[in-house]
Parts: C-alpha cells; structure tokens; sequence
C-alpha cells in the first residue's frame, strides 16, 4: 500500500457511513497542501467541494459559516512556507443522533520569519531561538472532527492541535518550547489568531 492510503476504522457496519468516510478522506486529499487560493483552478476546486460537503451555515471556531474556514485556510497559506497535512485513519463515531468522523491528522508547517514576527513575535527578542526555528518544519497533531447532518452534510467542524509538543520535538527543549507556546497566536483549537 501506498504511503497516501488510509486506513479506516469502522466502528459501525452500516453502509450509510461509507459517505461520510469518502468525504472526509476527499477533504484531506483536497487540502492536503492547504488551501491554493480563490484565483486557481485547484481553489476553485476545493471551494467546490466545501460549498457542497458542507453545511453554508457550518460551526467552525465559534462562527458560522464557510468565510471563518477559508480565513484561516488563507492564514496558513501567507503565513507559513509551506503546509501539508497528513490523515493516517479515518474512524467512524455514532454520538446522540449524529455520525462523527474521526479525523487525527499532522499538519508539517514550514516556518518563516513572517511566521514568527505574525504568530510569535514574543520570541524575537531570543535571536537563539529564532534561528534555531527558521526554515524547520512544525509538526502539529491536529485531530478533527467532522460532524455529520442527517442528510450527510457536515454541519461541524472542530479542530484541536498540540502546538507545544510540536515545538517540544522541534527545539528538544521543554523550557523553550513553553516560552514559544506561550503567548502565542497559534491556539489550542488550531486557529491562527491575528490582532488588528
């Protein structure tokens, strides 16, 4: 098997979920080098997919609606270097009367000085730091949960990330990785947070 295959998990035998898990795994295919922007074909091709896979009214980070989600997709596309992110297995969870699927991911960020200055710009006082992160690749854990509708449509997106163990793996040092996590625009929910 290929490295891009994944492997899904079934925690329910019904043929219903076979939807769910080919929409999620398309997603992943989709944006697996993030979001390329409204002015490509390949952007006109993932906004394709959001608009039908997902609800117009879709909870992501609080907000509802697809302009949160293509934000923050913008986000990640100007401020790191490069992005891909990864999906190893899928697994289908029933909760009340929804079908979740289970999505836990990494995200391989390229960072950049704009990615420090932007989301860090507490560490760049500590040049040593600084460079030892220019240029790395910030592997993020990410889990996601995509929240299903009775008529198949996601009406839930929720994203989780564990930046610190990410930093912890890149600077081997759990003091500096506490300092760069702390105070931080990156949040625990995955989202880029940028002050006005």
């Amino acid at each position: 098997s290929s490295e891009d295959d994944v492997e899904i998990v079934w925690k329910a035998p019904w043929v219903k979920h076979d939807s769910h898990i080919l929409v999620a795994t398309e997603y992943f295919r989709l944006f697996r080098y993030g979001y390329q922007g409204s002015m490509t074909s390949g952007g006109a091709l993932q906004f394709s997919f959001l608009k039908a896979a997902f609800d117009r009214k879709i909870n992501f980070m609080g907000q509802m609606g697809l302009k949160k989600l293509l934000d923050q997709w913008d986000l990640y596309h100007t401020l790191f270097h490069s992005f891909e992110m990864r999906c190893p297995s899928l697994q289908i969870i029933q909760e009340d009367q929804h079908t979740m699927v289970r999505a836990p991911a990494i995200m391989h960020l390229r960072i950049s000085r704009a990615t420090i200055s932007t989301l860090y710009p507490h560490i760049l006082q500590n040049e040593r730091i600084v460079q030892k992160l220019i240029g790395q690749v910030l592997r993020v854990p990410v889990l996601i949960h995509f929240r299903y509708d009775e008529n198949g449509i996601i009406d839930t997106f929720n994203t989780e990330a564990d930046v610190t163990s990410g930093f912890l793996k890149l600077l081997g040092c759990a003091e500096d990785a506490e300092f760069v996590s702390n105070g931080c625009h990156f949040r625990d929910d995955a989202e880029l947070e940028i002050l006005p």
